[in-house]
């Protein structure tokens, strides 16, 4: 029997999360969350990191426990019952879809502003050239995305070094004069989406080497990476542009370079240089969130008969090429008919949704009596192999769980009515 190839290790990982999370995200939403929580924006970029932590950890528990590729169709199918799994599983590939589509339209944007490429004919391509790059292997998948991140981190990295010289120039402590102390707060539910993107990692289960301790890790080393980078950001833009343009603008750290380089004779070609990181940046995104997707499906599809087609693995590169193709095709075909700002307040909702089941199943199952047997066949072979356990307990109940829980909740709430009343 073919089965997933195991490749992968710790700094794959690590790379892969840091990749999906320092995504586009920043590049769009820093201003807007500027506009809320003015020179206090590092601390909403803190407050959020340590809220997306609630969640993150209780993955990395599930993740560690269930080392299976199929991440919350898994957990839920094992802690709940088979019903419940397969339908959060297939609104995962689901959001994995319309995950892709909209960020690939979002670099036929970017690509079409730099070429005479039409947007929609470059968002189509990405996501072929990404199916292809997905069927030959997951190797060959995360240099790809370890050079895409590469580009990202640096694009991050130029803020701060220009940041370096402005620093201490403005009161860090500074709220938004038109939303209040409170704004700093109203700006975590904007920049948590920033954060998004390290659950699907989990998918990666079955292809990487001792997936029980690196899987957690991994999340954890990519979301501190990412939390770091982001205060750091927060701190080195509001230093070198007024928050109140900040928020003005759709290209924010554009213009934090611009105003930065003003003076000298980089400044002219600074526009073209961050829309290519952002080429890399959407490209990455969406060769992950591809992966994802078709991972969910290939483990849906071993287990229920009717869609065994999508569990077949290419014998020379050992990936589920049929779950691949499929897809890729689906995208394309919400690419065709879907309006992108709807598509993606429903990815939004729905990862929302799946967040509190899984801080909810988390729970349940600390007191469940076969909670390891599962996965593990004997009780000497669970002592042997311990797996990662969240911090701050009472007893086996799991506190980070149910404040993932709530926050999941209250960001679920203010996003619905965003979409829906404002």
């Amino acid at each position: 029997m073919i089965k997933l190839k195991r490749t992968l290790n710790l700094f794959w990982i690590t790379c892969a999360v840091t990749g999906i999370i320092v995504g586009a995200g920043i590049y769009a939403l820093i201003g807007k969350g500027a506009g809320y929580s003015g020179n206090m924006l590092w601390l909403s970029f803190l407050l959020a990191a340590i809220i997306a932590s609630f969640t993150g950890l209780s993955y990395c528990e599930l993740s560690s426990r269930y080392p299976k590729t199929g991440g919350e169709y898994v957990y839920l199918s094992n802690i709940f019952n088979k019903r419940i799994g397969t339908i959060i599983g297939l609104l995962i590939v689901l959001i994995g879809i319309l995950s892709s589509a909209t960020i690939a339209f979002g670099f036929g944007g970017y690509f079409s502003a730099l070429t005479s490429l039409p947007a929609l004919w470059a968002a189509i391509i990405l996501i072929l050239i990404v199916a292809l790059i997905n069927y030959i292997g997951v190797k060959f998948t995360m240099w790809f995305n370890f050079i895409a991140t590469f580009f990202e981190v640096i694009g991050l990295i130029i803020i701060l070094v220009l940041g370096i010289k402005f620093l201490g120039k403005v009161d860090y402590f500074e709220y938004s004069a038109a939303k209040g102390v409170f704004g700093v707060f109203s700006a975590i539910g904007i920049i948590f989406f920033a954060y998004l993107g390290f659950e699907s990692m989990v998918n990666l289960s079955e292809e990487t080497k001792h997936a029980r301790t690196i899987i957690p890790k991994g999340l954890i080393l990519g979301m501190i990476i990412s939390a770091i980078l982001y205060v750091l950001v927060a701190i080195s833009v509001v230093s070198i542009v007024p928050y109140n343009e900040l928020s003005s603008t759709n290209a924010p750290l554009s213009l934090v370079v611009k105003t930065a380089l003003a003076s000298t004779s980089l400044n002219s070609d600074i526009s073209n240089y961050f829309s290519i990181i952002a080429l890399f940046s959407t490209f990455n995104t969406v060769l992950l969130v591809f992966i994802a997707a078709t991972r969910v499906l290939y483990s849906i599809s071993r287990d229920i008969k009717p869609l065994t087609f999508f569990s077949s693995l290419s014998k020379k590169t050992r990936t589920p090429f049929n779950s691949i193709w499929i897809v890729a095709v689906i995208s394309i075909i919400f690419l065709l008919v879907t309006e992108i700002k709807i598509a993606a307040q429903l990815t939004d909702i729905v990862v929302l949704s799946v967040f509190t089941m899984v801080n909810i199943a988390l729970i349940k199952s600390r007191y469940m009596k076969t909670q390891d047997i599962k996965t593990l066949k004997t009780k000497k072979h669970v002592k042997a192999n311990p797996y990662f356990k969240t911090p701050l307990n009472i007893g086996r109940f799991p506190v980070l769980a149910l404040l993932g829980a709530i926050t999941s909740i209250i960001i679920l709430l203010i996003t619905i009515y965003d979409m829906f009343w404002l």
